[in-house]
């Protein structure tokens, strides 16, 4: 049990112990409260300090977006009457003229003609120089013909008429040799383009075209025996020594609206949106490739807008004085011919429809070609001769539609396809054609390879000497970028297929090669070159069965960019005959004593290497 004196130490030990600290506080505690509370005055002093200098910030940073404000509103309201008065210029070109005029006045500028120029004319050139090879049948394309009958060819010399389709092997001696030949091209071209003001622009283009050695170092010397008895020698003379105009024309803008122009004169007409694989041009294009091209004498109009465009042409192709078909007479003894009576006339009208489809652009074509000049021919394969009256002018309309574009990035398309109606030569026409296009690029994979499938098709004449002309008309191509560089085909009776692989090892260079397999559509109608010239066709007096492989061919070429201005290009073809140009050219009933052989060797071989310089 606890006593009553141990309950009370604790409590007195809590009292002694408060004793002690009030007397320590009442010995030094106060001093040490007075630093504390200074300390912490001075903490707050500095805070409201720092609180002050925020605040002032602040203030200055309102000032300066305000200021920033008051510059863009400015700004806004300068850029506001600039705009205005630019409308106003545009409005009143003959104010802008004036107040430049004022202006060069009061500066007391001397106006320099030399600089008025140099801002409204602009100056172009080009120099392409072209090394070719070639033998066989490559040779027979340069077979000089006349467009004025379709149906046949002139002898480059003597300006005889020959019907198309029988042997024109490129030899005189009749013995069937292969011929060989290595020849240089060469084409210049300057132009001048100039904005004479907003709605008027001109640009003309000289062109001199001409074969190295041909004039002897003579200009003009046109040289009737180059070539000694070499027929396609002389004929290459068509593309020698031609000073001309190439193109010379005038664009009229924003006569009625800002997108509608007029151009009349000389002019290359394009149609067909070019893709990788498919350059477009199959039935109107400037073919380039020639050493003169392909130009229109024509008055084009042109409305053009961000979702479609529409242009339509009429163009003269040939104007003649010829007045009695059957006899080629040039004066007739009755008076003077009818106005127009055989002239050759185009016309084309085009819509372009650019948002349709996604990535792609839609072309709804239509062309009519129109020649007046009746002509006495022979009616396809027969021995039959048939003056104007059976076989008469040329018409034919023809309906068009052409689709070009991308699939996602990498797969590149181009499908076109024509229908076409008419009369041609006293036989009712109609006829049809189709092409597809495909590529697919890797742009991820190393040299960055497309590879491509193309497909042509276009049905020939199944029985020639009928009324009815099945054979598709193919109107002014670019032959050479289709169906095989060594310009053996046509849009014309013709199955093509076609597989491409092209590289890119480096920015400047490209390198690609084309595999060809052809075969006629039918092979009682005939084998058209480039230049949509017969070169061979079934006869009565040949076997039925001559099959319908044309041949294979093919090309390898390369590209390299130099420098800026300066390319060469480089390519070997080579053409493996097939049975149908086999039979027809073994076959005796083909040749003709007055006409050259045939080659001992139907494949053929071409090469080129190219300079271009151009700015």
């Amino acid at each position: 049990m606890m006593s009553n004196s141990n309950k009370g130490r604790p409590c007195t030990s809590l009292w002694l112990g408060i004793l002690a600290v009030f007397l320590y506080s009442a010995a030094g505690g106060t001093a040490w409260a007075d630093d504390s509370t200074a300390q912490l005055q001075e903490e707050i002093k500095a805070f409201k300090a720092e609180l002050e200098s925020l605040k002032a910030e602040r203030r200055a940073d309102k000032d300066k977006i305000k200021a920033h404000d008051d510059e863009l509103l400015a700004s806004k309201q300068e850029f506001s009457q600039v705009s205005n008065e630019v409308r106003n210029w545009k409005a009143n070109p003959e104010a802008v003229e004036t107040l430049r005029d004022q202006i060069k006045k009061e500066l007391g500028i001397v106006p320099n003609v030399y600089n008025e120029l140099a801002n409204r004319v602009r100056l172009g050139f080009e120099l392409r120089t072209r090394a070719e090879f070639e033998n066989n049948w490559h040779r027979a394309n340069v077979y000089s013909f006349d467009p004025l009958f379709e149906d046949e060819i002139r002898h480059p010399v003597s300006g005889d008429f020959f019907e198309v389709g029988r042997s024109i092997g490129p030899t005189q001696s009749g013995g069937g040799a292969d011929q060989r030949q290595f020849f240089v091209l060469n084409r210049v071209r300057f132009n001048i383009d100039a904005d004479v003001h907003e709605h008027l622009r001109t640009f003309v283009q000289i062109q001199d075209s001409r074969f190295w050695g041909v004039e002897n170092g003579v200009v003009g010397f046109r040289g009737d025996n180059f070539g000694g008895a070499n027929l396609l020698n002389v004929a290459h003379l068509d593309d020698n020594n031609r000073e001309d105009l190439h193109q010379a024309y005038v664009d009229i803008r924003k006569l009625f609206n800002p997108n509608l122009t007029f151009r009349v004169g000389r002019q290359e007409i394009v149609w067909g949106t070019p893709t990788p694989g498919d350059p477009g041009q199959r039935m109107i294009g400037s073919f380039d490739w020639s050493n003169i091209g392909i130009t229109f004498d024509a008055i084009r109009g042109m409305w053009d807008t961000e979702r479609y465009g529409v242009e339509g042409f009429a163009a003269i192709i040939r104007h003649s004085s010829l007045l009695n078909a059957s006899t080629r007479d040039d004066f007739p003894s009755g008076g003077v011919r009818e106005r127009d009576q055989h002239d050759r006339k185009l016309y084309g009208t085009k819509i372009t429809l650019k948002k349709l489809v996604p990535n792609s652009t839609v072309e709804l074509m239509y062309l009519l070609d129109d020649d007046q000049m009746e002509t006495p021919t022979e009616r396809p394969g027969t021995d039959e001769t048939v003056g104007p009256q059976s076989v008469g002018r040329l018409f034919v309309n023809d309906v068009g539609v052409r689709v070009a574009g991308k699939i996602l990035k990498p797969i590149d398309y181009a499908i076109e396809g024509h229908f076409q109606a008419g009369d041609f030569r006293g036989q009712k026409h109609q006829a049809q054609a189709a092409s597809l296009n495909l590529g697919y690029t890797f742009d991820k994979v190393m040299w960055r390879p497309r590879i491509g499938y193309e497909f042509d098709w276009s049905p020939g004449n199944d029985d020639p000497a009928s009324k009815q002309h099945t054979t598709f008309v193919n109107f002014y191509p670019d032959n050479h970028q289709q169906y095989g560089y060594i310009d053996l085909m046509s849009w014309k009776n013709v199955i093509a297929h076609n597989g491409q692989i092209k590289v890119y090892p480096t920015s400047k260079l490209s390198m690609w090669v084309n595999y060809w397999h052809f075969d006629v559509e039918n092979s009682n109608d005939g084998w058209y070159n480039a230049e949509q010239v017969m070169l061979l066709r079934k006869r009565p007096t040949n076997p039925a069965d001559i099959g319908n492989f044309l041949g294979q061919e093919v090309d390898f070429a390369a590209k390299y960019d130099l420098f800026k201005n300066v390319g060469v290009m480089a390519g070997y073809s080579r053409f493996f005959a097939g049975t149908f140009i086999d039979k027809l050219t073994g076959s005796s009933s083909l040749r003709d004593t007055s006409e050259p052989g045939l080659f001992s060797n139907q494949d053929t071989d071409w090469g080129f290497l190219q300079l271009l310089v151009s700015f």
